[in-house]
């Protein structure tokens, strides 16, 4: 029995030993080059709190009214010896909240830090170079606010009354968290190698707010905490 146990202990070990080093093998060993740019867009997903708002307003949002577009500039983790692991600050503001002719503004302007692994790369057909698979983890603030037209002069006469044309706004502040996975692709595009296509769960709170531009509350129940998800894609740029 002895010799038996020993035999099966062995072949486990050797099993052990052999998917260590299969799993080594299809590791990416084309980190990043120690530094890069990336410039993206991405759908965001009104909180709660901003949906109420958004409701009581009467108007709807547009998908365009939720796009952001971000940069992240990006660093492994150890530049002088290349690792899995990169980290990244990203900024990210919404765009369409800066047109003029819209009676609903929905905005948002956050930031993040974020850490990836790139794990896996895969060649299909004669790639020279393969797709990346992996997964990431970041922690951000966000201001968001929802501002509606309201007032129906515009005569100068009116300007201290609230007749006069003006937004109503208000705004809160969210800490998000979040889980992704996503895949970079090469895409050899002149100054844009490679692209990123990215899925995230986001959990997040409505810590202050919501308050108006005098940062007076603005008093009634809400929804603090939510999850949702978030997708994006970015083009790395090489100077």
């Amino acid at each position: 029995m002895g010799i038996k146990h020993n035999t099966f202990s062995k072949h486990i070990l050797m099993l052990v030993l052999m998917t260590s080093i299969f799993l080594c093998s299809i590791f990416v060993f084309s980190y990043t080059n120690s530094f890069a740019d990336w410039y993206g867009l991405g759908y965001i997903q009104p909180s709660p709190m901003a949906q109420k708002f958004i409701k009581n307003s009467g108007h709807e949002l547009s998908f365009f009214d939720s796009v952001a577009v971000f940069y992240s500039f990006e660093s492994n983790a150890n530049p002088r010896n290349p690792s899995l692991l990169s980290n990244s600050f990203t900024l990210k503001s919404t765009i369409f909240n800066y047109l003029p002719f819209s009676e609903l503004r929905y905005g948002v302007i956050g930031v993040s830090y974020d850490i990836s692994a790139k794990l896996i790369e895969t060649l299909i057909g004669g790639m020279k170079k393969g797709i990346i698979f992996g997964f990431s983890g970041k922690i951000g603030a966000e201001l968001e606010t929802v501002s509606l037209l309201v007032g129906s002069s515009s005569n100068f006469a009116d300007f201290t009354t609230n007749d006069f044309k003006h937004y109503n706004s208000v705004s809160n502040v969210n800490l998000i968290g979040s889980l992704g996975l996503f895949a970079q692709l090469p895409i050899d595009l002149r100054n844009f190698p490679d692209m990123l296509l990215f899925v995230s769960y986001n959990i997040g709170i409505s810590l202050f707010g919501p308050f108006t531009p005098d940062l007076q509350r603005v008093e009634g129940d809400y929804e603090r905490t939510f999850t949702n998800i978030e997708l994006s894609f970015a083009l790395r740029y090489k100077f």
